[in-house]
């Protein structure tokens, strides 16, 4: 068997300058297309679907999965998606849109239809009948501090959502919760005594 042939000398150097380097972030790299900024004297360059987030000037991609803190969750022609959040929060809004189906809803949720209420009971019966007289994306809106309008390439429109607060969407999705029990058990109430209390 022959001797193995050493590697040359300049590769090797040239092989360990390699490894020495650390990966860059995608998009930070020197030329190429995308959006320019600066840091300090050096140009950076993001592909087109790099922006900075609305709040915290982070360079983000929600279709990458690459986002800050700040990001709840992206609309898309009446749908919430691209997030764990996101997620929560459907489930959340999926179960109180299924109560808010029932037939005698009208009955348990318009103000002259409930009988005596505690202040806290009023504000549950206000909020949940808004929960459920707007569709899931009317929220998202409401609650966004910031967003970014998204186009797709053939058609739909959609917008990417930031608040400040990064546990707003779950907060929103707790609230959801909260007005499918309350209603839930006023429902059931109402259904078990034969009355509108």
């Amino acid at each position: 068997m022959g001797k193995k042939r050493s590697e040359p000398k300049s590769m090797r150097n040239a092989r360990d300058e390699d490894a020495a380097v650390e990966p860059q972030a995608p998009g930070i790299t020197e030329g190429g297309a995308g959006n320019a900024g600066s840091d300090g004297d050096e140009q950076k360059y993001w592909p087109d679907d790099y922006y900075e987030c609305p709040i915290c000037s982070r360079m983000v991609s929600p279709g990458r999965d690459e986002v800050c803190e700040h990001y709840q969750a992206a609309t898309w022609d009446g749908e919430v998606m691209w997030s764990d959040d996101a997620d929560v929060f459907n489930e959340a809004w999926d179960r109180l849109s299924y109560l808010g189906q029932e037939d005698d809803i009208d009955l348990v949720l318009t103000p002259d239809s409930v009988g005596i209420l505690s202040a806290p009971e009023k504000y549950q019966r206000l909020l949940t009948a808004a929960f459920v007289d707007e569709d899931r994306t009317f929220w998202i809106d409401e609650m966004s501090t910031a967003y970014r309008e998204t186009e797709g390439m053939l058609s739909g429109s959609g917008e990417d959502c930031f608040h400040e607060n990064p546990n707003r969407l779950r907060e929103i999705a707790a609230e959801l919760n909260a007005a499918s029990d309350w209603l839930t058990e006023l429902l059931e109430t109402r259904r078990r005594d034969g009355t509108d209390q």
